[in-house]
């Protein structure tokens, strides 16, 4: 399957003139972690992991990835006439190195420049303009292969209310102004989900174990535009965000904006951030003004209601494990245990504290999933309740996790502490004392029922 579809891409790559051709794992928001149809890489080298990029030339395919992925990378490529690359391996060249060693003069580098950082494409395009060679970065061509794609998301959206937020959207929209003004920005184009996220309060679906929404945001002197699918927004979001003028636009029009800005305008947007093709978009009469996204920063700044959500999501995070861990040690030994049957355990056990939306991280057993071994999070959801609504859950206001972890993981959040305790557990039934009432008798401490 893999080796039909690497033979349609090299058609599709003679077709273009296209003489080296990149796949990159992330989206058009330069997310790490991705919806199922931005999975370009996967669905042409067969390897599933979330950090990778592939390299196809006319006789040859290459993966590169890091270590967490070399036993699984070797596994899923076997047979696919993919080769691996071990990223950081004595004689193993970078992904770059590579294709500036293969590219020659006349030849073309093709790669959708939606997906490529604006500072990364720009990098190839000079040094292979130095080479005779050029950079086509208008091309999907794994997206004209892929003719089962799954559909964009739309998952739900809602908005948090100032008492999880603790600021409003307008001040933060305010503030955000005010740094515009002070780096002499007319216009802001934000494309980073989880900074959306932030800045407008809201949360999502879109992107599996990450509360986003997909969505791109251009700040303008009299207006803001949201572009996203309006058909994941209830009527009450619609207004809310309008009262604060945001006004929603299609996800399509975004790029189309962008190249419609008026000749004398200054941008401000962040060429590590915003993609590639944005940049090549822009008109010749607007300037770029590059620098760091004024909403990075006081994103990671927790405000106090943050840290009293953050304080009491921790207290119920150790309950869930508690209770877990209870769990775990009444029953081995008297039922089989796997580390899947383990692992389905772990959302009853955080149940019973708060109504989770989903996990943060996919929870199994170590073919291929991360087992109980928390991920650290980025500033994105440092502020995100994971509660499908928070209206709707009693203990709303303490599921304000640190990281995009399910609460109950959040102490384990970078560490495979629990995970090797569970492995511990199966291999010795002598590895816990005998528990002498059922899990569900477990009282929990008033202390603790906060």
């Amino acid at each position: 399957m893999i080796k039909e579809r690497l033979s349609r891409l090299r058609e599709k790559m003679a077709e273009k003139g296209v003489g080296l051709y990149m796949v990159t794992s992330s989206d058009f928001h330069n997310s790490e972690y991705v919806g199922d149809y931005f999975k370009e890489r996967a669905f042409i080298t067969g390897f599933t992991g979330s950090a990778g990029t592939a390299v196809i030339t006319p006789e040859e395919a290459f993966l590169w990835t890091d270590g967490r992925y070399f036993i699984q990378a070797a596994a899923q490529l076997e047979g696919t006439s993919v080769q691996l690359m071990k990223m950081g391996q004595e004689g193993v060249p970078t992904v770059e190195e590579f294709i500036l060693s293969r590219m020659e003069s006349g030849m073309t580098l093709g790669f959708d420049g939606r997906t490529v950082p604006a500072a990364t494409g720009l990098r190839y395009r000079e040094k292979l303009e130095a080479k005779g060679a050029k950079v086509d970065a208008s091309l999907d061509l794994v997206g004209e292969i892929w003719e089962d794609r799954p559909a964009l998301p739309a998952e739900p959206v809602f908005l948090l209310e100032e008492k999880y937020a603790g600021q409003s959207r307008a001040d933060k929209l305010a503030n955000l102004r005010a740094a515009m003004a002070q780096a002499g920005a007319g216009y802001f184009a934000l494309t980073v989900l989880d900074d959306i996220a932030w800045l407008l309060n809201s949360r999502g679906g879109d992107v599996a174990y990450n509360p986003v929404v997909l969505s791109y945001l251009l700040v303008r002197p009299h207006g803001i535009d949201l572009y996203a699918n309006a058909d994941a927004f209830p009527e009450a979001a619609v207004q809310a965000l309008k009262d604060d003028g945001v006004v929603l636009r299609p996800y399509g029009e975004f790029y189309d904006d962008i190249a419609s800005l008026p000749d004398g305008s200054r941008l401000l947007a962040d060429r590590e951030r915003v993609s590639f093709a944005l940049y090549s978009c822009l008109p010749a009469g607007v300037a770029l003004i590059d620098k760091e996204n004024p909403t990075y920063l006081p994103k990671a700044i927790k405000n106090p209601t943050e840290v009293e959500n953050e304080k009491a999501a921790h207290i119920k995070d150790g309950v869930a494990v508690t209770r877990y861990i209870y769990w775990l040690k009444y029953t081995l030994g008297k039922e089989p245990i796997t580390e899947m049957s383990a692992s389905a355990e772990i959302p009853v056990a955080g149940s019973v504290i708060c109504q989770i939306c989903c996990p943060s991280v996919p929870v199994g057993g170590s073919s291929g999933c991360t087992g109980f071994s928390g991920r650290t999070g980025s500033p994105s959801a440092a502020d995100s309740p994971f509660c499908a609504s928070p209206s709707s859950c009693a203990a709303s206001s303490s599921c304000t996790a640190s990281f995009p972890l399910c609460p109950l993981l959040c102490p384990f959040r970078s560490s495979p502490a629990l995970s090797r305790a569970v492995s511990l557990c199966a291999l010795s039934s002598s590895a816990f004392p005998r528990a002498s009432a059922p899990f569900s008798k477990v009282s929990v401490p008033a202390a603790s029922r906060l």
